[in-house]
């Protein structure tokens, strides 16, 4: 599952019901500090005015030590494959945190289909 860490606060819920039915996925978590996608729609829409989009920091290692989740931070682009390739071969739930801030924004920020036509 790939998910952005916005998107992913809003459905936190499930995270738990993952570890009770003992689900095991690999959640790859992209963590900008908000609504990233809906972040770039503002930039473009509105010169960078942001309204609703940057969220207080959440702790997902935190998170995971509580739901007893599998833990993986990645601050490069170097450490994804390697970190991805473990978190697979583990069997169990796994979260991987992407931080980008440390690997910085993506070339083309996305802003949804219609604005990237």
């Amino acid at each position: 599952m790939i998910a952005g860490d916005g998107g992913i606060q809003v459905n936190l819920a499930e995270l738990g019901t993952a570890v009770q039915e003992k689900i095991d996925i690999v959640v790859v978590l992209f963590n900008d500090g908000g609504y990233g996608v809906l972040r770039n729609i503002q930039d473009r829409a509105y010169n960078g005015r942001h309204i609703g989009v940057d969220l207080h920091g959440l702790s997902f290692a935190k998170l995971c030590e509580a739901y007893g989740i599998a833990y993986y931070p990645v601050t490069s682009v170097k450490m994804f494959r390697p970190t991805i390739e473990k978190a697979l071969a583990s069997g169990h739930l796994s979260l991987i945190e992407v931080d980008m801030a440390a690997i910085g924004p993506f070339r083309v920020p996305f802003a949804g289909y219609a604005l990237n036509n």
